[in-house]
């Protein structure tokens, strides 16, 4: 005999742009995926100790349910495909302050050097 098959829930989508320094604050749930359409995106997922950085067309997955806090290093486009509706709120923009300036101005630099480390070539170990 064979079993039935359960029916899937279609994902949601929310999109919503984001200002340069613009925060907020998602609940996410496993399986959640944050994706960029524009923009680079910096996000904090609350218990880790690396942030992460999305680029245009990458997509991040949740591992767990929790609270992820995401700004926009430039004015981006951040798309949430989820099972359930959205919970979210708006934190702020932190580029009103010299320490906000500071972290916006070290995301730009970290985004650019992991692209020349993604697109760097590889060498052989040892070498």
């Amino acid at each position: 005999m064979v079993p039935p098959v359960r029916p899937r829930t279609p994902a949601l989508h929310s999109a919503m742009t984001l200002g340069r320094g613009d925060l907020v604050a998602l609940e996410l749930q496993p399986g959640d995926r944050l994706r960029s359409d524009c923009g680079t995106l910096w996000l904090t997922v609350d218990g880790e100790q690396r942030d992460v950085l999305v680029d245009v067309g990458q997509v991040h997955r949740a591992e767990r349910a929790g609270i992820v806090n995401v700004s926009a290093l430039r004015d981006g486009c951040l798309v949430v495909l989820s099972r359930q509706p959205l919970r979210w709120h708006r934190v702020g923009a932190v580029n009103g302050n010299w320490l906000g300036r500071l972290l916006a101005s070290l995301g730009e630099t970290l985004a650019t050097l992991a692209r020349h480390l993604q697109s760097a070539p590889q060498h052989a170990a040892g070498r």
